[in-house]
Formats: structure tokens, sequence, C-alpha cells
């Protein structure tokens, strides 16, 4: 029969629209990138100039030496 394509001839895509549909994934898919990538480079800007506004942390002016605090333990042994 001319009309009949039979079930498997029928479920196969046509070539063509699956390259318009590919082509189009792609483009959709690059501007997504690009977007997140603009995104991204602003939000790291933004962070840079904060961090130059920030001023440089000084030491407090007891603490001039390596000082730690000392931790003083007693113990006693257990009996065996």
């Amino acid at each position: 029969m001319p009309g009949d394509e039979g079930l498997i001839a029928g479920a196969i895509p046509d070539p063509w629209a699956f390259d318009r549909w590919l082509k189009g994934s792609a483009w959709v898919v690059g501007l997504g990138a690009l977007a997140t990538f603009v995104r991204w480079r602003k939000k790291q800007q933004a962070m840079q100039q904060a961090m130059q506004a920030v001023p440089a942390w000084t030491a407090p002016s007891e603490a001039t030496g390596n000082i730690a605090p000392v931790i003083e333990v007693e113990y006693k042994r257990l009996p065996n």
C-alpha cells in the first residue's frame, strides 16, 4: 500500500528535522553558558572591589609576639 509506511518506518524522524533541533539546542546551551559566565564575572568584579574597600587588618598592640595560651592539666593514674 502506498500510504502505509509501517510502524518502524513511521517512527524514524526526518534527519533534517533532527539537524535543525540539534543546532537550535546548541544555540540555547551556548547562550545559557555565556549568560552564566557574564553573571559570574560581574559577581567576581564586585567582590574584588569590595575587598579593596576593606582596610588592612592590624594586630592589637598587646599581641606583639607569638603568644599561645598555656593549658595546665593535672592527672592521676588509675589503679590497675
